[in-house]
């Protein structure tokens, strides 16, 4: 993304009063809490209501959220790999290759499988809090949520599909006001491409065919673009 004012990277990026900046979401993610925790930038007299820390209060609690944290982070690495190797969203800014979409994803599952099984089993913190916001939330449950969230409304991927206790987690958690997404946020034609999913080659007829489809997205996404800027002129 090019805009001015914007330094080199990608979003999102945090410019702090001194001019410097945060970039990469997990340290952005740890500048906060840090702040929050030793009770910078004003939010000292909130710290007594708002009740644990984002990141746990002991040294196990601390590890542990690390552990899931550095597993989100993974699933979410392999999910946007799959993405750009595999949705119709990134065909005309990279070569795209379907078979190492699916590898990725295949790795995303496999990591969300095991947070599933060893670390999310019978945690009913979001269940027993019926979207309150009473619940002690922690980093990685955000970031885990994030990818989850994104995913299935970007590129209409399931990825809780078959992993019961991440269904329950997400499903207790989308309860949550602070979840809820505008319907604006991610236009209608742009989701539609994103969920093309690029399929993996079938001969030179299937992937004419195949470059054909995703022609004929570009072009609805483009009418519409000229639609929505036509309409903010009149």
């Amino acid at each position: 993304m090019v805009a001015p004012g914007k330094p080199p990277g990608s979003l999102p990026i945090v410019t702090l009063p001194n001019g410097t900046h945060i970039k990469q979401s997990l340290a952005i993610l740890h500048y906060f809490e840090d702040i929050c925790d030793a009770g910078q930038v004003g939010f000292a007299e909130n710290i007594t209501t708002i009740g644990k820390s984002m990141r746990g209060d002991t040294a196990e609690e601390r590890a542990r959220t690390h552990e899931i944290l550095s597993l989100a982070d993974e699933a979410t690495t392999h999910f946007s790999v799959a993405c750009h190797k595999g949705s119709a969203l990134f065909t005309l800014l990279e070569e795209g290759d379907p078979k190492s979409s699916r590898f990725a994803m295949e790795s995303c599952v496999k990591i969300l499988k095991l947070l599933d099984e060893e670390y999310y089993e019978g945690d009913t913190r979001f269940e027993d809090d019926g979207g309150k916001g009473e619940a002690n939330v922690t980093i990685a449950d955000v970031v885990l949520f994030s990818t989850l969230q994104f995913a299935r409304i970007m590129y209409e991927k399931d990825l809780v599909e078959g992993l019961p206790n991440l269904k329950r987690f997400y499903e207790g958690f989308e309860k949550r006001e602070s979840t809820k997404v505008e319907e604006d946020m991610y236009p209608m034609d742009v989701r539609t491409v994103a969920s093309h999913w690029i399929p993996e080659s079938k001969g030179l007829v299937g992937r004419v065919v195949e470059g054909v489809k995703v022609a004929r997205l570009y072009l609805t996404v483009c009418g519409s673009l000229i639609g929505r800027i036509l309409g903010l002129k009149k």
